[in-house]
């Protein structure tokens, strides 16, 4: 057993995961001072322990509001300072093994969403990763029911209740909080819950949201992050409604006009990404309705790209109906529609490997191949500088 040395009542004076247990038990609250000491201190397994700890305090405690308050505001300290997703994850693991874990993760979104228990200074960075680890409870509880649904026999309410307060925090003006947001309920939308949730959020923010990550997009020093992270939840966006879709339209049309050369690069990849046949007859109207556009302002530079884009669709069942409709608008000049209405002839391969020699060399967007996980990717894009300075403070 650790040895423990009682009256040590600051983090920064324990040695072993005895004295942090004992911390814990005696509701000391981890500082932001603490954390360099901490993880410099301890070896990743002893830190894992002392999340596993505090995931098992919390739900011991779960009853008594003002030590679960005090346990939860160590954790998003933690989570805060390191934007490591793991930590979450494993504290989430921990809650899911008590006995009490419905009653626990129920508390524990009434916590971590509380405004109140985040430090002043801090206050965004701390509540964006709040939001984050509730975004996460919802996807583990996903997952977990998926693989055992005796596990939570009444997962619908706890899925309601997670979700009612997140959408209450449509009108909270913090980016990272928005994409945390959109990343969940867009995977959630398959759900009744989540897709009903999903439409009230993109219709309060969702435009918005879609602009800053497209100007993201576009900068060198975050569009793979940005690249990523839409092509995580564009899909799921794809197969909304109506009003998601004309979202997107005028996102798309936008960065035609600003970004010409990035937009068809990156709705190329996306075509690649897009399997889902909903999603996937949405994004061919949208890239039709982009190739009006360019017709109208008589565009031929970008024409083949747009082009060669749209053919890679050909053997999808709405190909041929949704370029005649494009065919027969009567929106399109002479020459433009020529050139679409061999997309739908036999011609299609001869016209893509002529189109393919005009387009000359292309900007590129880079891919990141080892994978980043939501937790980070939201982290870079909402949140980093507030991280940064949080460090450096």
């Amino acid at each position: 057993m650790d040895n423990v040395t009682p009256l040590k009542r600051t983090w920064s004076k324990a040695t072993t995961t005895g004295d942090a247990r004992w911390l814990i038990e005696r509701g000391v609250i981890l500082q932001w001072n603490d954390m360099y000491y901490l993880l410099d201190y301890f070896s990743l397994a002893e830190q894992l322990r002392i999340i596993r700890q505090l995931a098992k305090y919390f739900c011991l405690q779960s009853n008594n509001r003002a030590v679960a308050e005090r346990t939860v505001e160590s954790l998003l300290t933690w989570l805060s300072y390191t934007a490591d997703d793991e930590i979450g994850k494993i504290f989430i693991a921990g809650v899911f093994k008590q006995k009490n874990a419905r009653q626990s993760c129920w508390v524990l979104v009434e916590i971590a969403l509380n405004q109140e228990i985040v430090v002043a200074d801090r206050r965004e960075l701390v509540y964006a990763t709040a939001v984050a680890l509730i975004c996460e409870l919802g996807q583990q509880l996903n997952a977990l029911s998926d693989k055992k649904p005796e596990t939570f026999v009444d997962k619908e309410l706890l899925w309601d209740h997670l979700a009612t307060y997140l959408s209450s925090l449509s009108n909270v003006n913090n980016s990272a909080v928005r994409l945390s947001l959109i990343s969940y309920f867009a995977s959630m939308s398959h759900t009744e819950v989540g897709s009903r949730f999903f439409v009230r959020i993109m219709q309060r923010f969702g435009y918005t949201a879609l602009d800053r990550l497209f100007i993201a997009l576009f900068d060198k020093k975050q569009q793979t992050v940005a690249l990523e992270y839409l092509l995580s939840t564009l899909p799921a966006l794809l197969r909304g409604d109506n009003q998601i879709q004309r979202t997107l339209s005028k996102v798309f049309q936008h960065y035609m006009y600003r970004q010409p050369k990035y937009s068809v690069v990156f709705l190329r990849i996306l075509s690649e990404e897009v399997h889902d046949e909903i999603a996937r007859q949405n994004l061919l109207k949208h890239l039709a309705s982009l190739y009006l556009v360019l017709s109208e302002i008589d565009q031929h530079d970008l024409a083949a790209d747009y082009l060669l884009n749209i053919s890679t669709f050909n053997k999808d069942p709405e190909f041929k109906e949704i370029i005649n409709s494009t065919l027969d608008s009567g929106e399109l000049r002479e020459h433009f529609s020529a050139m679409l209405s061999f997309i739908v002839s036999d011609d299609n391969q001869l016209l893509a490997r002529k189109l393919a020699k005009k387009r000359g060399r292309r900007p590129g967007i880079p891919r990141n191949k080892r994978g980043i996980s939501t937790f980070k990717m939201i982290t870079s894009l909402g949140n980093g500088e507030l991280t940064k300075l949080s460090k450096a403070s």
